[in-house]
């Protein structure tokens, strides 16, 4: 071997080395001080932290993170509390959502109140999926002029006699009461302002060949109602109903 070609072998292997070296820096700097790692790319234990965080992905470029294990934030804050793993943007989950397993006794728990994205837009449960039980310290409420939680009931007889009624506003007088000046005319009193509410009046009369049907006005507290015969042209009858005020 000529000295010159010792020479191109030694600088080669140099440059080789350095080359190498550069790489192994490179790796440590980025990934190898974070975790050891195995045969294609699986770290197997961590032995130092991202402390600057990690960027996964990027504008236009998409694709799936797999984990198999549990997100958690170790730090605590200056009282020794956990600190919560934190999430800085929307989130949109594809699949279920529960905690410790599906359907046990573990229950999501909600720390702040829970408002939806649109107003009357989304529901709480379906027609073939409800829930079950419902549990409430306080008021139900729903728009006064909407189908929704019946406020108050009434059975009223022909004669302006309430046979049965409920009510479940909170105002301390729960008396429903109605009066009739005229034939088919019924002015009931609820005792709390029905005027911008969803009212329901549905007749009942047992009479041949009488069918009755029902208007109402509300105004304030009270609501008058006039019941007709359709099968009569549209007289004014004497007849049970029922009325429902939401």
């Amino acid at each position: 071997m000529t000295k010159s070609l010792k020479v191109v072998l030694v600088a080669s292997l140099c440059a080789a080395f350095a080359i190498g070296t550069t790489y192994v820096v490179l790796a440590a700097s980025s990934v190898g001080d974070a975790a050891s790692r195995s045969e294609d790319n699986v770290f197997t234990s961590i032995t130092n932290w991202f402390k600057k965080g990690i960027k996964i992905g990027e504008q236009g470029t998409g694709g799936v993170t797999y984990y198999n294990g549990t997100i958690v934030n170790n730090t605590t804050d200056t009282s020794g509390n956990d600190n919560p793993v934190t999430v800085g943007d929307k989130l949109r989950v594809d699949d279920l959502l529960y905690r410790m397993e599906v359907g046990g006794t573990y229950p999501l728990k909600i720390a702040d109140s829970m408002v939806p994205y649109r107003d009357a837009t989304y529901s709480l449960g379906t027609t073939t999926y409800k829930w079950k039980d419902l549990y409430l310290s306080g008021q139900a409420t729903q728009s006064r002029s909407s189908f929704g939680l019946a406020k108050a009931a009434a059975t009223i007889d022909s004669a302006a006699t309430v046979t049965r009624s409920v009510e479940n506003i909170a105002d301390g007088d729960h008396a429903i009461s109605v009066t009739s000046s005229l034939t088919g005319v019924y002015t009931v009193d609820f005792n709390f302002t029905v005027a911008d509410r969803y009212i329901v009046v549905t007749p009942h009369n047992a009479a041949a060949g009488v069918y009755p049907a029902a208007t109402y006005a509300a105004s304030g507290e009270t609501v008058v109602v006039n019941i007709v015969d359709v099968a009569n042209a549209g007289a004014l009858v004497a007849s049970d109903f029922d009325i429902v005020v939401y």
